[in-house]
């Protein structure tokens, strides 16, 4: 069930009238500005906690995702609070807000099980599972052993959609149960293996054009916005025809700077269909018409 960034606030405040359930966010600490960061640290001091348990892991600790979690003592206010604090200070690097009745520092333990993932082909990899695409994967392949066990404790998983034109949510319930068991190993299929490999130049391009935007002065987008736009106009390129990976990327960058003005342009046009037929890459078939214009 999708709800707006308006709604999310009320959601999670009525989740949490059941004295039960803890709330503890994921955070990308990773893209946070370093003042946003040092003042979400600062905020929320000890209870931020690295999830990359894994000695193997020790040197990605410190700018690798952190369990953002409520101090042992907090009622309702102080969750909220912590809730305020991580949309304030973090909201550029917020994954997921999970719900459990699990104490916090077990659900660390728990959850940070799956950092240490066995592919198919047997060998152990580092699994991205905070972001949301891979939850958002991983939920729906409950029927997989380990991930109904894994996910046993959650009660409520709120992750952000990635949607060009405004912040959106979606909330996945688990079973909100304690798990039976407790392996080492995190095996996954071949369809979900494949599944969570999903498309990595879309992610490349949010970075890539948040970068673009700040430097235009476009502020205001949150990377989960970004990833919408830069999906919106991937998508757009490969109908148009264009496969050239910096021709792809040149695409999302223009049309995310210039929108709707360029689209309409013949130039843009014209630069498109000779990239898409691979005669020349996209910027330079740009180029050229713009330089034939009289000064």
């Amino acid at each position: 069930m999708n709800t707006t960034a308006t709604n999310l606030g009320n959601e999670i405040v009525e989740v949490l009238r059941n004295p039960s359930y803890r709330l503890t966010g994921i955070v990308e600490i990773s893209r946070l500005s370093e003042r946003d960061r040092s003042e979400l640290l600062r905020r929320i001091k000890e209870y931020a906690l690295p999830l990359l348990q894994q000695p193997e892991f020790a040197n990605l600790q410190a700018l690798g995702p952190r369990l953002i979690t409520p101090a042992p003592h907090y009622g309702l206010d102080g969750q909220w609070s912590n809730y305020w604090d991580v949309e304030h200070y973090g909201k550029e690097g917020i994954c997921a807000w999970v719900v459990s009745a699990m104490p916090p520092p077990e659900l660390l333990v728990h959850l940070s099980q799956a950092n240490r993932t066995v592919a198919p082909d047997g060998n152990s990899y580092l699994l991205r599972w905070h972001i949301a695409r891979s939850l958002q994967v991983l939920h729906a392949r409950r029927d997989l052993p380990a991930v109904r066990e894994w996910l046993a404790p959650v009660h409520k998983i709120w992750l952000p959609v990635p949607d060009p034109g405004r912040e959106r949510w979606v909330c996945l319930e688990g079973e909100d149960r304690a798990p039976t068991s407790q392996g080492d190993a995190f095996e996954l299929d071949s369809a979900c293996w494949q599944a969570l490999t999903g498309d990595p130049l879309e992610y490349t391009l949010a970075d890539a054009i948040g970068t673009a935007m700040a430097a235009a002065s476009m502020t205001g987008q949150c990377h989960t916005i970004r990833l919408g736009i830069a999906r919106a106009h991937l998508s757009a390129a490969r109908k148009a025809g264009l496969s050239r990976q910096q021709d792809l990327i040149s695409y999302v960058t223009m049309m995310t700077l210039n929108g709707d003005a360029l689209a309409e342009s013949a130039a843009w046009k014209q630069a498109v269909a000779e990239a898409s037929e691979l005669k020349r890459p996209l910027a330079d078939a740009l180029q050229a018409p713009l330089s034939c214009q009289p000064r």
